[in-house]
């Protein structure tokens, strides 16, 4: 393993939450930088896995990412 590797690290900006075992429904969160709210904040709705990142995870490296709410 390279240094550079070695020395990268990564921050999470968007997850997943099991919001209900039985029906395997996830809400999204993503992490929000505004002002002093360094924390997770809820966006979309919540739903199956596979249709919420689809809709989302195509934000992620795009502006639009930080208009989710």
């Amino acid at each position: 393993m390279t240094i550079l590797e070695r020395s990268q690290t990564f921050t999470p900006m968007m997850r997943f939450v099991l919001m209900d075992e039985k029906t395997r429904e996830f809400s999204a969160e993503r992490w929000c930088f505004s002002g002093g709210i360094d924390d997770w904040v809820q966006i979309g709705s919540s739903g199956p896995l596979p249709k919420l990142a689809r809709q989302l995870c195509r934000h992620l490296g795009e502006e639009s990412f930080f208009e989710l709410m």
